[in-house]
Parts: structure tokens; sequence; C-alpha cells
């Protein structure tokens, strides 16, 4: 599963009110929060993160309020999607002891566990991932009700980490509760909406349902460029995703455009060093191998590596082995035509985009000794 977060939640921006709205120092941040959410709205977060911390230090000199919490929630999940993970623990268990100490059951104490139980499960601590999941989904439930939309919002978090532990079915129900509570929601909800749509896709590919995961990536889509625009990186998440399962289908010539273009819109809107770039390229490369295209798998695979050994995916042995592999694979391959069937099957992994805003390798752990060995 690839879930990539909007990095921002849907109207969770900071709104100073009482005496700070009326200050000066109220009315900069505001304005700077503004025009940090119009950047998001278009995928500038390099753009959006500066601003951010601009509106930190304007808050940094007020008395602690709620909407201090809000802010440094909103910038953990901007770090999240650049892998920062040590800067979002620091701000989400400050945005935790804030909100906290104003209201132990309010929402943003949910939200600042949210982002503490996604780092837990990027990095595969799922057994202390989950009791922050559940302990903010109650918050969530006991503030807005059960079939509230921040609700759902929590039900999609939590089913993530479901699907992740190989809890299939009840990853999927779940899943299909948050969409039939957003569905009914208001419009302004529709890009969480959105996001439920891509995860309840990616799982219902797992199982070989294909029409229906592919008209679930269809509407996400479509949610996302009528909310966000045709070039925003979450269009680019579900293309690259519907790329993915005509891969499996093996509909070749549907799937290569479709990885084209949501590498060129990550690049355009994250910049040519993003992981998704990276993993956008190693997919792409991965289709071409199918193919038998191993001279154009090449250079696309060695950019890959680039990528990742400048943002430190190669210290994850997982990755940075299977990347190398597949790199000598298709050397090989290119240069004698000759198949080696030790590393076909096993070595030609998909590589995802952020999922929870991070690349992840999800092959069993039988294809990984098949791989060390091969």
């Amino acid at each position: 599963m690839d879930p990539m977060e909007p990095t921002q939640r849907p109207n969770a921006t900071v709104r100073p009110s009482g005496e700070t709205a009326g200050s000066l120092s109220g009315v900069m941040s505001a304005a700077v929060m503004s025009t940090c959410v119009f950047h998001l709205s278009g995928g500038r977060l390099s753009e959006a993160e500066p601003l951010y911390r601009g509106a930190l230090a304007i808050w940094e000199k007020l008395p602690e309020r709620i909407e201090l919490a809000t802010l440094l929630s909103n910038l953990a999940r901007l770090c999240l999607d650049q892998e920062k993970y040590d800067e979002v623990v620091a701000l989400s268990k400050r945005a935790l002891g804030i909100s906290q100490s104003i209201a132990p059951s309010h929402p943003e104490v949910a939200n600042a566990l949210n982002n503490l139980a996604d780092v837990h499960a990027i990095q595969g601590r799922h057994g202390e991932a989950e009791p922050l999941y559940r302990q903010a989904l109650a918050i969530l439930e006991n503030s807005f009700g059960k079939e509230h939309p921040e609700t759902a919002y929590g039900l999609s978090h939590l089913a993530k980490l479901m699907f992740l532990q190989a809890r299939y079915a009840e990853a999927e129900a779940m899943q299909r509760r948050a969409v039939v509570i957003l569905q009914k929601a208001p419009r302004q909800k529709d890009s969480i909406l959105a996001t439920s749509l891509n995860h309840l896709a990616d799982m219902t590919a797992l199982h070989g349902r294909y029409s229906e995961a592919e008209s679930l990536y269809q509407q996400a889509q479509t949610t996302w460029e009528r909310l966000l625009g045709a070039e925003h990186p979450n269009v680019a998440l579900t293309l690259n995703n519907r790329a993915k399962l005509y891969r499996k289908q093996g509909r070749f010539a549907e799937a290569e455009p479709c990885y084209r273009r949501s590498i060129s819109m990550w690049e355009k809107t994250q910049g040519p060093e993003h992981p998704n770039v990276g993993n956008g390229l190693n997919n792409l490369a991965l289709l071409l191998m199918d193919q038998g295209r191993y001279p154009e798998a090449e250079p696309l695979l060695r950019r890959a590596l680039n990528i990742q050994e400048k943002k430190g995916a190669l210290s994850t042995p997982l990755s940075g082995q299977l990347s190398i592999l597949s790199l000598h694979f298709a050397k090989t391959r290119a240069a004698t035509s000759t198949p080696n069937p030790s590393f076909e099957g096993h070595c030609l992994l998909e590589r995802r985009p952020q999922g929870w805003n991070t690349p992840r390798w999800l092959p069993s752990r039988t294809t990984w000794q098949k791989c060390v060995t091969c």
C-alpha cells in the first residue's frame, strides 16, 4: 500500500482567536499560514516549510495556546513527507504536551498522537504505533462522534497499520467504513475521502479485484484533480498506483505513460531529487525490464540509486541491496541477453512511493532470502 497523505490535514490551519487574533502578531501569523496553505495546495513543500517556520517563530513569542499545537502538528506532517523523522517526533511530542496541558481530550492531542504513530509505523514498530492510533481514534470518536469525518481520518490511519500487519480483512472493513462516512460528509472533507479511496484501492488490488481497484483509483484521482489541480503530487501518486495495477495485469502500454507522467509531476512539484522521483524511476525501470528493455532501464535505475544515496535510503539494507541487485541484473541481461532465473521474480520488486510519506519495500522474508543467496 502506498498512501501518501496530504502533508496537512484539511481544515487544520492555525486560526488565531481571542485577543491574539486582534494583535499584530496574530494577523501576521494568519497571513503567513494562508500563504503556507496556498503552497501546500500546489504541492510546493519546499516553499511552504520556511513559511511554517516563520509562523512558528511568531507564535513562540505568544503565550501557549492550542493554535501553537496545531501549527507544530502541521509542521510535523510536512517534515514527515521529507523523512525528517527525528524532527517529526520532537515537534509532535511538543504539540502533544501543549494540547494535553490545555485539554487532555482535545482533537489536537489526537493529531499529535497520529503523527507519532506514523513514524513508528514507517520504521516498522507496529506494536508501538497501534496503541497510539487507537488512543487518537478514541479521542476523535468522543469529540466528534463515530460518524464524523475526523473520526474517519483516525479510522483510515489505523486501517493502514492493519494492512501492514497483514490483517487484511480488518483493514479493508475499517477503510470501507471510513469511505462510507466521508462520502456522506461535506465536500470540504473530500481530500480525506480521496486519501481513503486510494488506500481502499490498494487493498482491493492486493486481493486481485482489479476492476474495483481501478475504479477507486480513478475516483481518488478525479477528486484530487478537482481539489488540488492536475499537477499535484497526490495526483501523481494515484497515477503511479494505477500504473502498478496495469503492470500486474500485463497492461504495459497503459502503465508506461502513467509512470512517466507521475515522475514528471513529482519532478516539477517536489524537485528532481525527491524520494518519490527515485521510487517512480525505479518502478518505470522494472516495467521496462518486464519487457526486456534493459538498456533503457539501466540509466533509470542508476538515477534512482543516486537519489536513494543522497536521501540516505541505502542506510536500509533491504531497500539498498534489492536496488543494487536489480541494477546488476539489468546490466547482466543487457550485456548477455541471457535470463538469470535466480533473479527473476525475486529482485524485480516494485519500489513504493512515499507510503505514509516514506518509501519502503514490501517483499516477504522468503523473497529476501532468495535475493541475498542468488
